[in-house]
C-alpha cells in the first residue's frame, strides 16, 4: 500500500516553483518530521560505497562521481522505487540527520521519485541552527529576483560550460525533450542591485506531456547542482506544438540541445512566431 504524500511532498514542487512559503514549509516539515534514513549496513554490499569518516557512522552513503549523496525518503514505499528492493533503515528527524552528516556530503531527498530535492553541504551547514537557519537558505534560493527587468541576451556555447555539459547529458537520457534553450536575463533587484538569471527553456514531446512536472523539477535539480555560487536558473516548459506564450522569451534565441531523433509536428517557436 502506499502512503499518502506527506507535508514535505506535498510543499516541494511549488517551492521549487518559486513559492517562498512554501519552501518555508518545505524546510520546517525537513527539520521536524520522521525521515526513512537506510543504513550504512545491508544485507547486500551497496555498490558505490563511499569513504566513510569513520566506522560508526550508521547512514547509508552514495558516491556520485566527485560527490557523496545520503539518499533519505519521506515514505518507506519509496525506497522500492529507488533501489528496487527493501533495506534497512531507521527513523529519525531531519534535524538529528543533519548532526551526523560529514563535511561536504549532500542529502538527497527521495532519489528516484517525480519529484527529489538535494541539499547542498552549504545549505546543511545553515539548517543545523534549526527553524533560525530557514532564512539564510531562503534568501540565498531566492536572492536573484528580477523586479526590473532590463534586457535579453543569448547564452554563448562557451558560457557556462559545466552547465550546459550536463543538461546535455540530462537530456540525452530523456528521450521526451525536443529542445532546449538557455539565455540570461538582466535587471535590477528590489535594491537596486544588477542581476544576472539564467532562464532555461525545455520543449517536451506531446507525447510526454504528463511527465512536463518530473523533467522540469529534476532539470531544476541539474541545475541548481551546477550553479552553486553562480547566476541561478528558472526553468520553463511547453508542449511542442501547443502555442504556450510563457515561452515567448525564447523565440529568438537557438537551441543548445536538439534531440535529432524526435518526430514531432510543427516546432512550437515556428507555430508561435510564423516561421
Amino acid at each position: 500500500m502506499t502512503d499518502a504524500p506527506s507535508v514535505l511532498e506535498r510543499s516541494l514542487l511549488p517551492a521549487l516553483e518559486g513559492d517562498r512559503t512554501a519552501a518555508q514549509a518545505f524546510f520546517e516539515a525537513f527539520l521536524r518530521d520522521p525521515l526513512v534514513v537506510p543504513e550504512r549496513r545491508q544485507a547486500q554490499k551497496m555498490s558505490d560505497e563511499p569513504r566513510y569518516p569513520n566506522e560508526f557512522l550508521n547512514i547509508l552513503g552514495v558516491q556520485a562521481k566527485e560527490r557523496v549523496l545520503v539518499p533519505v525518503f519521506s515514505r518507506r514505499d519509496l525506497i522500492v522505487e529507488w533501489c528496487g528492493s527493501e533495506l534497512a533503515t531507521r527513523s529519525i528527524s531531519g534535524a538529528e540527520l543533519l548532526t551526523l552528516m560529514p563535511e561536504e556530503w549532500w542529502i538527497c531527498l527521495n532519489p528516484g521519485a517525480e519529484i527529489e530535492k538535494e541539499i547542498s553541504p552549504w545549505e546543511i551547514e545553515q539548517l543545523k541552527e534549526g527553524t533560525a537557519g530557514i532564512p539564510a537558505v531562503l534568501d540565498e534560493i531566492y536572492q536573484d529576483t528580477i523586479v526590473e527587468p532590463l534586457e535579453v541576451q543569448a547564452v554563448n556555447a562557451e558560457e557556462y560550460p559545466s552547465l550546459q555539459r550536463e543538461l546535455r547529458i540530462f537530456a540525452e537520457k530523456n528521450s521526451a525533450i525536443c529542445k532546449m534553450y538557455l539565455i540570461r536575463q538582466s535587471g535590477k533587484d528590489a535594491e537596486e542591485a544588477l542581476i544576472n538569471k539564467l532562464l532555461l527553456g525545455l520543449e517536451i514531446s506531446a507525447a510526454n506531456e504528463a511527465e512536463v512536472d518530473r523533467i522540469k523539477a529534476e532539470a531544476q535539480n541539474v541545475s541548481d547542482r551546477c550553479q552553486v555560487g553562480n547566476d541561478k536558473v528558472s526553468v520553463f516548459t511547453a508542449i511542442s506544438g501547443q502555442g504556450d506564450m510563457s515561452f515567448g522569451l525564447f523565440g529568438k534565441s537557438t537551441p543548445f540541445y536538439t534531440n535529432s531523433s524526435a518526430t514531432k509536428p510543427k516546432n512550437l517557436l515556428a507555430k508561435l512566431f510564423g516561421r
